[in-house]
């Protein structure tokens, strides 16, 4: 049995729903689909968006309303004692930044990292939550579970993933203590499921089908509000492998295309 894997930045679920993303859904068919920026309190989640096309949903909001927020669309069986929110620690968990499920010793988690602001104001609050999360994974790790991670990590890692890099060295997003704690979690044991093949298209990890629409579409990494040029082409969204276990990794090519109005 083969599992496709999608992630994306909704950029707010209403604004996405008006603009086909059920259609979408429908239409693609994960077997699990990892968003970001969800943007809605659970209260306010519309009856008919929880349970989709046979879909079971897990939402992980902020308390700020209409900030942050991750959720998961899956098909595969779930337990509730099988469901995470959060990396237990509160100035991280009320920012709505994780939300998990483990399936057959399988870690599937959607991540929405902290942009660490212009000139760095948020950079230590960052790093803090990167090396929690990093220390949440790698304890799973040690029970013998496999980690699929996807989201937006608002980190360029290296020069392909920007369109400017010399230009946006001391911009948000692309900060060297930024790059260094990427390449610190490569290095504990991730792949890139991008970077293997450096091609646009779906990627078959064994029989997991990974799929990161946003960073396909080289999304926008900086919002103008912030002060950075909001034009600048950038990838900041990742799915990432643990390696603790052989992987059998081949490659499937095939570009979606005619989605409009998810990206907001």
């Amino acid at each position: 049995m083969s599992v496709k894997i999608f992630s994306w930045n909704l950029n707010g679920i209403r604004a996405a729903a008006r603009n086909g993303f059920f259609h979408w859904l429908e239409t693609q068919s994960p077997d699990v689909l990892l968003l970001q920026e969800v943007r809605c309190a659970n209260a306010d989640l519309n009856p008919d968006w929880l349970a989709p096309f046979g879909y079971r949903s897990l939402w992980c909001p902020a308390e700020k309303k209409g900030y942050s927020g991750v959720g998961i669309y899956t098909r595969l069986p779930v337990t509730e004692n099988e469901i995470y929110r959060g990396v237990g620690q509160q100035s991280f968990d009320s920012e709505g930044r994780i939300v998990a499920f483990s399936h057959q010793k399988i870690l599937f988690v959607s991540a929405y990292f902290p942009n660490s602001q212009r000139e760095g104001v948020r950079l230590p609050y960052k790093i803090d939550f990167c090396d929690q999360l990093l220390d949440w994974l790698n304890g799973f790790r040690s029970r013998g579970y496999e980690v699929i991670i996807g989201g937006d990590f608002n980190i360029a890692h290296t020069p392909l993933d920007l369109a400017n890099p010399k230009q946006n060295e001391k911009n948000a997003g692309y900060l060297p203590e930024e790059r260094q704690w990427m390449s610190k979690f490569i290095e504990s044991g991730f792949i890139d499921s991008f970077r293997m093949f450096e091609k646009v298209g779906e990627m078959l990890v064994g029989d997991l089908l990974l799929h990161n629409w946003d960073r396909f579409c080289l999304k926008g990494l900086w919002d103008s509000e912030e002060g950075n040029p909001g034009n600048v082409l950038a990838t900041s969204d990742f799915q990432l492998i643990s390696i603790d276990h052989e992987i059998d990794c081949r490659r499937g090519v095939v570009l979606l295309t005619g989605v409009t109005g998810v990206m907001g």
